[in-house]
């Protein structure tokens, strides 16, 4: 443990923040690849494509949910110009959103990819103390880290975690609400509703 602590204070110092796809990330795979080879190991630095696009689509489709549930009831509780819509916008973003969680991205693949890599490092069992009976061991951990954001700092990053867990149904909800409102319900009920839904985009807003 004071071995990953001294480590991963190394990286810190010297490498920053390490977003993936950036020059940054490059240069703590190029730090680490060299640690292994301090240790005996032989370290080989696998590239491949990869892109960002996903997190930041999914930033602006909470923005969107948020600023769909608000227009809702700005025409009043029987709806108007404003309430379609922030329902069209609602509903757009909970099904570009659920495409997106469940593999079948259509934003995400619009953007550009970037160049981002994997350290791999392989010990072979030899020596005095090596059994014919050692196992493979294989030993994963990520590098990169995101950029700084209001959820990363204190008070709010012990709400991360909830806000995560909260994202998909808080994401679908707005716009299950406002579909609601169109049936033939009583005005105090719409309103309800309406309100109901800006309180479940505040999720997807904290998070984009």
């Amino acid at each position: 443990m004071a071995n990953t602590k001294k480590y991963l204070s190394h990286l810190l110092q010297n490498t920053g923040i390490t977003p993936a796809c950036s020059e940054e990330e490059r240069a703590a795979a190029d730090v680490i690849a060299k640690i292994f080879s301090d240790h005996g190991f032989a370290p080989e630095v696998q590239e491949f494509s990869a892109s960002g696009m996903h997190k930041v689509v999914q930033a602006g489709l909470g923005v969107a949910v948020f600023v769909g549930a608000v227009l809702l009831g700005l025409g009043g509780a029987l709806g108007g110009p404003a309430g379609i819509v922030g329902l069209l916008i609602a509903v757009a973003a909970a099904v570009l959103f659920v495409l997106e969680r469940s593999g079948r991205p259509v934003l995400s693949n619009l953007g550009s990819g970037g160049l981002s890599q994997n350290v791999i490092a392989y010990h072979k069992a030899t020596g005095p103390l090596a059994s014919p009976r050692n196992r493979p061991v294989v030993v994963v951990a990520h590098y990169d880290s995101p950029r700084a954001d209001l959820l990363s700092s204190e008070p709010f990053a012990a709400y991360r975690p909830l806000i995560v867990k909260l994202l998909p149904a808080c994401m679908v909800a707005p716009a299950i609400f406002a579909i609601v409102r169109v049936l033939p319900l009583p005005d105090p009920a719409k309103v309800v509703l309406w309100v109901l839904a800006i309180v479940a985009a505040l999720i997807p807003l904290a998070n984009g």
